[in-house]
Order: structure tokens, then sequence, then C-alpha cells
């Protein structure tokens, strides 16, 4: 009978390298979707989230099985009755030029005012006044600012000082990059209003969800994080 001994910490360093290679694949499968002529290559224009639940939860990266799974937020969000041309195309009409009405932007505005409005109530009604426009706009920076930084990071630096503009002006985006902005802006804006970080972030966190209950519709009949996978282009006849 054959022995085989383990050196000590062996098993520790397997695992290790396993997660790195997985975490490795995630980071090269998100850099395809950010990177739009990664997406054009491999006919995917919107990301698709699911696949990359589904295949990391499948090699038991523990992290992202923590949250609900992506058939109960897919069942969630389909079992809603929305009027059929919410249903029917994620692009609702066509502007001049490349400008286009798509659900996502619309249901994102519709969640903003909402989450802005109940924020400012509250703010109100406890007594800490209402966020003036100069708030508003560090609030916006902030926040952009983390939004974008995170999916230029995925594409990669070296790449994206090779060519700034062109990855500058697309439209791809992180919207969690906004945890790390309201946290900047949470910490300045306490410093500017000489009052606690906690009393401020309860008054600003407080309505985050109900904002989010709002875009993420907007997320789901659009096709992209969670929603339903969008079908590629049709190819032009040869």
């Amino acid at each position: 009978m054959a022995v085989i001994a383990l050196a000590p910490g062996a098993g520790l360093r397997s695992k290790a390298s396993s997660n790195k290679r997985q975490g490795r694949a995630v980071h090269h499968f998100i850099t395809a979707l950010v990177d739009h002529d990664a997406s054009k290559r491999y006919g995917i224009y919107v990301a698709k989230y699911a696949q990359l639940i589904s295949a990391c939860t499948q090699d038991s990266v523990a992290l992202l099985r923590c949250g609900p799974t992506t058939d109960d937020l897919k069942a969630g969000l389909g079992g809603l009755r929305l009027p059929v041309f919410v249903v029917g195309s994620p692009v609702w009409g066509r502007l001049a030029g490349r400008c286009s009405v798509v659900s996502f932007g619309v249901f994102t505005t519709l969640a903003t005012f909402i989450y802005l409005w109940l924020t400012q109530w509250q703010m109100d009604a406890s007594g800490m006044g209402r966020l003036a426009p100069s708030e508003f706009l560090l609030m916006y920076a902030c926040c952009i600012t983390f939004v974008k930084l995170l999916p230029l990071h995925s594409i990669g630096w070296q790449k994206v000082l090779a060519e700034p503009m062109k990855y500058l002006v697309q439209t791809s985006f992180y919207a969690q990059g906004a945890i790390f902005g309201g946290a900047l802006f949470i910490a300045l804006d306490a410093y500017w209003r000489k009052t606690s970080p906690l009393q401020l972030l309860d008054a600003v966190a407080l309505f985050v969800m109900a904002g989010e209950m709002v875009g993420r519709l907007g997320c789901h009949y659009y096709g992209c994080c969670f929603g339903r996978p969008l079908a590629p282009p049709a190819q032009p006849p040869s």
C-alpha cells in the first residue's frame, strides 16, 4: 500500500492557488464584458452577470454564494406585472446621433429622484437640514468618479492610458463604485457640516434600497445585472 504524505500547509497552498486562478478567471470575464472591443468579438453587448454568478458558484467561490441566487432574483423580478412596452424591448426610442432612450436609463433616473426626494425629506425631518446644491454636486462628483474608475481598473490601466479618450467616453460603469464614492462624500460632507459621519450615514443611506428596487427593474429588463440575457445582434447575410 502506497502512503502519500503531504507537507504541512500543502493543502492550504493548493486552495490558495485554486482561488487565485478562479479570481483571475473572474477578472478576465468582467474585463471582456466591460471592454467594448472584446464584447463585440464575442457578440456580447450587455453584461450577463447571471453567467458569471453561475460559473463562480459552480467553482465554489464562497463570496459569491452569500447572497440570493440568480434564479431567486430573476423569478422575483419576472413575476411583476409591468406594461408590455416595458417587457418588449430594452430600447424605447432613438435620438439623433448615437443616443438612445433605454429602459435601464429611465428606471435609473426615476430611482435617483425617488431616493433624493426621500433623503431630503428624512434629513429635513431629523433636523439635519436639507442637502444644499453644492452638496449634491459633491455627492455626484464622488460617486461618478468611482463608478467609472472600477471598469477602467478592470480593463487595465496600461490599456486605458494607451487610448484614454476611447475608454473614457464609453458608457461602461460599475454601479458598485457608488459605495466607495458615497463613503468619500459622507466623510467630506460630515467634515464640512461639523457633524458625525455616522449620523450623516444614517440619513443618506436610509432610502438607498428604495431607489435600488426601482433601479433593479431597469437592470432586469435591459438584460444585465441578473436580468434576462439578450440575444446577440443578428449577423448580416453573407
